[in-house]
């Protein structure tokens, strides 16, 4: 019997069947490798977006805790300058009755001084400007 092709026409047949097939096999593993490269590619940016979304959020937290802690500063600061201020109104406050006290004190005493003074000068005043009734006898005549 007489073969039915040549067994070169065959090999070369099964070998362009054999590289036409590598070729489909291989434009398809290109293009998933391409698809998976396009979605580690949006998986890594979707992570940056996420670490940088992270980042964000922990530099505005620890601004705002840094925030908090001098906004406590400034109110502990606030407390000691407002307890001087009391402890000195209290202070000065306990000066001025002391003065005050001391000066009314002063003041009586110099008002009864003054009036003892004004009363001896209006008696001696009043016992020099005396006329003696003509009917008493002349108290300096006894002795």
């Amino acid at each position: 019997m007489k073969p039915l092709a040549d067994p070169g026409i065959l090999i070369a047949v099964i070998t362009g069947l054999v590289a036409l097939a590598g070729y489909l096999l291989a434009r398809r593993g290109t293009r998933e490798q391409n698809q998976q490269s396009a979605a580690a590619s949006a998986l890594s940016a979707i992570e940056k977006r996420a670490t940088l979304a992270e980042s964000r959020e922990i530099y505005e937290r620890e601004r705002a805790e840094k925030a908090e802690a001098r906004y406590r500063e400034a109110e502990d600061r606030l407390d000691e300058v407002q307890a001087d201020c009391r402890k000195q109104l209290t202070e000065q406050a306990a000066r001025c009755t002391a003065v005050n006290d001391s000066l009314t004190t002063t003041i009586v005493t110099l008002r009864d001084v003054v009036l003892d003074e004004v009363a001896k000068a209006a008696a001696q005043t009043a016992l020099d400007e005396v006329v003696p009734h003509p009917h008493t006898p002349d108290p300096s005549a006894d002795n």
